[in-house]
This record gives C-alpha cells, structure tokens and sequence, in this order.
C-alpha cells in the first residue's frame, strides 16, 4: 500500500466516524424532541382533564372539577311543576303559583345562587328530573304542608294544659317539622346520587371487561359502550346509555365521559374514565388497560369484603348480646325483683309491668333494628 492510498483510507474512515457521530446527534436530537413533544402533551391533557398521573391515582380523593372537564346545561322554571305529568307534583306547582310571593321569600331565606348551583348538579347526579330551582321550590310548599299539618295535629294534644308552653309547643312542632323536612329534603339527591355510584361501582369490573372484550373484537369506543349499555349492568347500564344520549344530542365524547365521572362518587369508576378520555385524546390500544384497570378494581373490592367480614366477627358478638343476653338478663332480673318473697334488698329491681312491655317491644327491637341498619351501611357491595 503507498501513501496516497494510506491518506485516502484515512480520510474514508474520518468521514465515516463523523457521519457516525452525527448520526447519533440526529438521533438523540429526535428522541429530545419526542419527549418534549410527548410531555407537552400531557401537560396540556393534564390541564384539559385527559391525562392522570400514576401518582394521582392513590387513596386520596380525586377532584373531579381538576382532573375532567363536566358540563351540564339545566332549564326550567318553578312555574313549569303546575304543568308536570304527575298529579302530586302538578298541585304542589299550583300551590307554588298562588303563593309565589311567600315561598320565594322563603326560598330567599335558606337559599342562594351557590346552594342552587350545586343542587342542579346532585340533581343531575341523582338522575332526578328537576332544575335546582323547581326542586327547591317543590321542597318549600311541601315543607310548608306538612308544617301546617303537624301544627293542627298537635293541637289536641297540647290544648288540655293551659299553659304557655302548652300553647307555643304546637307551633314549635310545626316549625321543627318544616325545617327538618326542608333540610332533609335538601340532602336527599345527593345522598342519591351516591347510592346510585355506589350500585354503579358494584358492576364495575364485569363492564370493564365487557368494554375491553368489545374494543379486542373490533368494535369502536361507541358501539363498545352501546353494549355496556344493552347488558345488565344495572343502574352502570343506564349510566352508559345517559352517555350516549348525551353524545346523541351533539355533545363530545370527552365532555360526555367527564360529565359521567363527575356525576359518580366512584374513584374506581373515574380512573376507568380518564383512561377512556386519554386514549380518545392521544389514541393507543384500549383493551388491555381497561382490562388491567378491571383486575385492579376486582382486587380492591375484594380486599374491602375480606375487610368487611373481618368487621362481622366483632358485630355478631354485640348482636347476640344485644338479641339474647341483655333481654334474658333483664328477664331474670324483673322476675326477682317481682318476687313476692323479695324484701328491700330486691325492691330496687322492681320494674313495672308497661316499662316492660315498652323495652321488650320498642326498645330492643328498635335497637336491633338500628344496628342492622348500620352494619348495612358498612358493606362496601350494598
């Protein structure tokens, strides 16, 4: 090999290493810009409800008004309930009419434009038919009713003692009972609406696996929800076929799903959402997270009925205590403190004949009736 054919070699291999190197600079410039590209994207999903962290997704509470983007438009009037099909609801708007003047200064008093704000939305959640406006205004005149009712009720009662107190305590009745019932009344959609996501949650993972198996199949998002909403999923069924009315109507598919998250008290249910709205943003492959988010949800329903019998172990104890022990022992107790060969000592047991009968049939039933109700309320599948 001569000198030039040494120097050409050298300057083919220098050329080579530099493409080389900046092949290499090119490349890892792409890959910079994708990632950019990719975490702008999130940011922007993130900020637009489309897109959760991991770091999101733990015990805490998600925040529904950060994460997704709902939005309900509600209309009517109050005046509207005297032309309503139910012939209930069609006297109480009668009664509102003739007497607006007076429940509209009551409605002043206990409500505001937050108050009935928020109630549009439970309203919405709850799946009831009313505006906040017409509920709230349905809730005046039947507090008011029923006000007026136990007032004259409770007159009869009271009218044998004259006395002041005998006298005001009717109207104290009555003024307890409108406002129990007002209050009462105020709550009720929203502790509805999380019945309802509690029902919802309890068919969760079987619709989860229900959608993935559709989207594996080849079924778009629509049709997929289409047969979540045909199956018997119960009130998760009629949850889907709200979405799709309201996609039907010519709302997004995003704003759609993020009004259904916003309206169930579920952190399960809401997680499964904003993993439809991601990939309905940005694409990819459905199935299997859905299916991997079914399997979570299963875990974590399990682990809460474990935790739940672990629970009854404890509460059957106290029922039976409360159910067998206490009403024998007071039995026991009463009979010897009747006994007619009892002296003083036994006088202090003595209990009269109608306190017996009152604890035997309303106090300890009651009682056992009250604490089947809570354990009730402290199964995670009701």
């Amino acid at each position: 090999m001569n000198l030039e054919d040494l120097k050409k070699q050298i300057v083919g291999d220098s050329k080579r290493e530099k493409t080389s190197a900046e092949r290499k600079k090119v490349l890892k410039e792409i890959d910079t810009s994708v990632d950019e590209i990719i975490e702008r994207v999130r940011e922007k999903y993130e900020q637009e409800g489309a897109y959760i962290r991991e770091d999101d997704l733990s015990d805490a509470e998600i925040d529904v008004n950060k994460l997704l983007t709902p939005e309900i438009t509600v209309s009517g009037s109050p005046e509207d309930l005297a032309e309503h099909e139910n012939a209930i609801i069609r006297a109480i708007g009668q009664l509102y009419l003739r007497f607006s003047g007076l429940f509209d200064r009551l409605l002043h008093m206990f409500t505001d434009s937050s108050a009935l704000k928020r109630l549009d939305w439970d309203l919405y959640a709850a799946n009831m038919p009313f505006t906040g406006a017409q509920y709230a205004a349905f809730l005046a005149v039947l507090s008011v009713i029923l006000g007026v009712v136990s007032f004259v009720l409770s007159i009869p009662l009271f009218v044998r003692y004259p006395s002041l107190v005998a006298a005001l305590a009717p109207i104290a009745i009555g003024i307890m009972v409108f406002a129990l019932t007002f209050i009462i009344g105020l709550r009720y959609p929203k502790s509805r609406a999380a019945a309802r996501s509690r029902a919802a949650e309890r068919y969760l993972p079987f619709a989860l696996r229900h959608l993935a198996v559709e989207i594996r199949a080849g079924a778009g998002l629509y049709q997929a929800m289409r047969a979540v909403a045909e199956a018997d999923y119960g009130v998760l069924s009629e949850e889907f076929r709200r979405v799709l009315k309201e996609i039907d109507e010519g709302k997004s598919t995003e704003a759609a799903l993020s009004n259904f998250a916003a309206r169930m008290y579920s952190k399960g249910i809401r997680r499964a959402v904003s993993t439809l709205l991601r990939a309905v943003r940005i694409g990819g492959n459905l199935s299997e997270p859905i299916m991997e988010l079914a399997k979570d949800v299963s875990f974590e329903q399990r682990m809460k009925v474990a935790a739940f019998g672990e629970k009854l172990n404890f509460f059957s104890v106290l029922f039976m205590f409360g159910a067998v022990v206490f009403p024998v022992m007071l039995a026991m107790i009463a009979t010897i403190g009747n006994a007619p060969t009892g002296g003083n000592l036994l006088a202090a047991f003595r209990l009269p004949t109608p306190l017996l009968a009152v604890i035997y049939v309303v106090a300890f039933p009651g009682f056992l009736l009250l604490f089947l109700w809570f354990i009730r309320m402290l199964d995670p599948m009701r």
